[in-house]
């Protein structure tokens, strides 16, 4: 996942889970949320303590999700 969300992130860090979701089918077509217990990807996500999740709603009402990793306190 943190491959995944390393290869799509923007500049800021945060990765639209749409494209988190298309770049780990396209590379590991065996994935599904369902595995691990979630019906689908964004409750996965959400359920990941390493993980940051925001949501934001675009104009028109849709909501999108981004992700990211935590930062690692030192």
């Amino acid at each position: 996942m943190l491959h995944a969300i390393k290869e799509t992130s923007r500049d800021s860090g945060w990765a639209a889970l749409s494209a988190v979701g298309s770049f780990i089918n396209k590379n590991n077509t065996s994935f599904d949320p369902r595995n691990y217990g979630f019906t689908k990807l964004s409750e996965l996500v959400c359920k990941q303590a390493y993980l940051e999740v925001k949501e934001t709603t675009d104009p028109s009402g849709f909501n999108h999700l981004s992700v990211r990793a935590r930062a690692v306190a030192a």
